[in-house]
């Protein structure tokens, strides 16, 4: 589970137009820290927070109909191979936050 400041949700679909196969991009939208970095090749600086774009199953997606933006939530989160590797998904709200949401 994580915890997170969310801003938004967004579900995108269609056919790729180069070879016309469907697609489907579920993405969340939250705010982390800017974090500070520094090594030989690079300097990261700043303050404040940055949008984070982070995969969202799409069958999550009208479990946040009901959410009033920006909102602080735990998510539940799960493991998913892509491309040869494991990437993180968003697999919806904690169960405390809807029974929150909801009364």
């Amino acid at each position: 589970m994580m915890k997170l400041t969310v801003v938004g949700v967004k579900n995108l679909k269609g056919k790729a137009k180069a070879t016309g196969n469907p697609f489907e991009m579920c993405r969340l939208f939250a705010l982390v820290p800017i974090e500070i970095a520094s090594n030989d090749k690079i300097v990261v600086e700043g303050f404040g927070f940055e949008l984070a774009e982070i995969n969202l199953d799409p069958a999550a997606l009208d479990g946040f109909k009901a959410v009033k933006f920006p909102a602080t939530l735990d998510l539940t989160t799960d493991s998913r191979p892509y491309r040869g590797k494991l990437e993180t998904v968003v697999t919806g709200i904690a169960a405390a936050n809807l029974r929150a949401a909801n009364g």
